[in-house]
């Protein structure tokens, strides 16, 4: 009995201890298969962020094209087209309603408006913001196609056309929209005559061109119908990892009352869903940089250590390459960090006090204010255009704060017109008497900004606007001007003090008024466009052929100031983007720089050269 019951015993002990040996061999096993979590090869004072840790989808904005039918040309369109497009178009046409009441062409037919030297089939495309929610706008640039007879599309409008990923490389089939596009046509004051280029056997038109006629813009001009959607994704699947990235992120930024959702939701054991919160409606790639940039290490003792170590980095980055990353990283560590940032506000090395000086303006630190007033009016130009942008936000968040307003006041008249712009911006976000914006619907926003040295400045994004600089610019007597065959005319005698305008539109009656001696002042009778009991007289004419007046009579003499025109890039970034269409998807993962370029966003401008020449008009509405 005993020996049975020592064997038992022995079965009992034997058994555990053989199926923990087995479980260890397939745990090490398991360990040996399974694929290593990726190895991250970023800098390394970046390791342990959140963007060590994950990839973005989403991040990069979404190119889309597609093509449209722009009208009321001036005999600058074309009947020709490719026979695929063209019957596609025909079918578009008729989806639209050519051919009835609604179109404004009901006694026409699709073939007969398609048939017309007023109407031409454009390309069209532009970029989804990325986070962009449905609704939200987007500047266009359309062309013309190599293919065709059509010469330039100024004076033109955009009928509203689908746009969608790969649009531009036409086929029949049939593809749901992204996106909208439609609007009159912006196109530089300054074309000359486009000129189609071979490149690789492919005709294309140089769209990079901007004096080119053959390529125009529509500020605002696309619509997104989709919203564009933003996730982190993990370099391992584990939902803990998840869960503490959000938890990370939603400590940091936790939502205000208008919003519905966490900013970060963990979807799966490697997704966490990015939501754009109230505070970066307006700015979703800024809120995504201060996301992957945090530390997943919230100790404060920490913190100031990591601030020594940045500091270390920017001291050490000759060529600059790391200054945007700890600008974001700093904006992420929050207001705790403001004190060791004041430090910085003297330090020797002008890239780490400029990077202090970001962090802790976005941090809505007032005593940062003196320091960034020092870099405005310091030598270097791209400084003191980032210090008034900082300015600018201080201002906006404690308007009362009238040392900095009454100091941007003074910067409306800056040697660099980028910093007078970045204060134009500043003052009117609070209502500056020095400022004043006059309002025309979508079609122009016009404003006055009091200041000793005049300039003109014209926006090429977002909202078509003029910026006029100078407390009264005059236009000079006597005065004589005409454009368009006589179709424009102003006049006046040397002891007028009012300025007799004539205008023919291209359809219906001839206007006549007069407007005070002020370019302020014609610029509204020009975009003013009266309702049908009004007594007051406008001329209706859109951003483009205002632009043009502008220029032309700048180019004769006839007022005293330079003109100004906003440079984006934009053209030049479609270009970059087109060879990589094919394979976008409405979550691209990537790790690219963007900025994008929308009315907030102005790189430095250039002044135009008045002596240019004038060899393209745009055609009058």
């Amino acid at each position: 009995m005993s020996h049975k019951l020592s064997l038992a015993a022995a079965i009992v002990l034997i058994v555990p201890l053989t199926m923990a040996l087995n479980a260890c061999q397939s745990t090490e096993q398991a360990r040996t298969n399974a694929t290593p979590p990726p190895t991250y090869r970023g800098p390394e004072f970046l390791r342990g962020t959140i963007g060590s840790l994950t990839s973005v989808q989403g991040y990069e904005p979404v190119l889309v094209s597609g093509y449209g039918l722009v009208v009321g040309l001036d005999g600058t369109g074309s009947a020709d087209a490719p026979p695929q497009l063209r019957q596609w178009m025909l079918g578009e046409m008729a989806k639209r309603g050519f051919g009835s009441f609604e179109s404004g062409y009901e006694d026409e037919s699709p073939e007969e408006v398609l048939a017309r030297d007023s109407t031409a089939i454009v390309l069209i495309e532009g970029f989804i913001p990325p986070g962009a929610p449905s609704g939200t706008r987007f500047d266009l640039v359309i062309s013309t196609l190599p293919e065709t007879q059509a010469t330039s599309v100024q004076g033109g409008t955009l009928y509203t056309a689908d746009l969608t990923v790969g649009g531009r490389n036409f086929t029949p089939t049939s593809v749901n929209a992204l996106a909208r596009g439609n609007g009159p046509v912006f196109s530089s004051p300054f074309a000359d005559e486009g000129q189609a280029t071979e490149d690789a056997d492919v005709l294309e038109i140089d769209i990079t061109n901007e004096r080119n006629p053959a390529v125009g813009r529509i500020l605002g001009g696309g619509t997104s119908s989709v919203n564009m959607p933003l996730q982190l994704v993990t370099t391992r699947p584990s939902y803990l990892l998840t869960r503490q990235i959000a938890d990370r992120i939603n400590g940091s930024f936790p939502p205000s009352p208008e919003d519905k959702e966490p900013i970060a939701v963990p979807q799966s054991d490697t997704v966490i869903k990015i939501n754009v919160i109230e505070q970066w409606k307006d700015d979703p790639r800024e809120m995504l940089e201060i996301i992957t940039h945090l530390d997943m290490n919230p100790r404060q003792d920490y913190a100031k250590q990591r601030a020594e170590r940045l500091v270390e980095v920017l001291e050490n980055d000759e060529a600059g390459e790391y200054f945007d990353h700890v600008v974001y990283a700093f904006k992420g560590m929050g207001t705790p960090i403001v004190d060791d940032l004041r430090e910085l506000y003297e330090h020797p090395n002008e890239r780490v006090r400029l990077a202090a000086l970001s962090a802790a303006s976005y941090l809505r630190d007032t005593r940062s204010a003196s320091p960034l007033m020092e870099l405005v009016q310091g030598d270097d130009p791209e400084a003191a255009e980032q210090a008034a942008q900082l300015l600018g936000g201080l201002l906006e968040h404690r308007p009362d704060f009238s040392r900095v307003g009454d100091f941007l006041r003074r910067q409306l008249d800056h040697d660099l017109p980028a910093v007078r712009v970045a204060a134009y911006k500043a003052l009117v976000t609070v209502e500056h008497p020095s400022v004043q914006r006059f309002g025309f619907e979508r079609k122009l926003e016009l404003a006055h900004a009091r200041a000793q040295k005049p300039i003109v400045h014209l926006t090429q994004s977002g909202v078509p606007r003029i910026i006029v600089f100078g407390n009264r610019i005059e236009l000079a007597k006597p005065l004589f001007f005409s454009a368009w065959g006589n179709s424009f005319m102003l006049r006046a005698d040397s002891d007028d003090d009012q300025i007799a305008v004539f205008y023919q539109p291209a359809s219906g009656a001839a206007i006549r008024t007069t407007v005070p001696n002020s370019l302020v002042h014609l610029i509204g009778a020009m975009a003013y466009e009266p309702e049908p009991d009004s007594e007051t007289v406008g001329l209706s004419m859109g951003y483009s052929e205002i632009a043009y007046i502008l220029h032309r009579l700048q180019d004769e003499g006839l007022y005293d100031a330079p003109l100004m025109l906003q440079e984006t890039g934009l053209n030049e970034r479609i270009i970059e983007s087109r060879g990589t269409e094919d394979t976008q998807d409405i979550r691209p993962e990537t790790g690219g720089d963007y900025r994008e370029a929308d009315e907030e966003d102005l790189t430095p401008a250039i002044l135009v050269d008045p002596n240019q020449p004038d060899d393209a008009a745009p055609q009058r509405p």
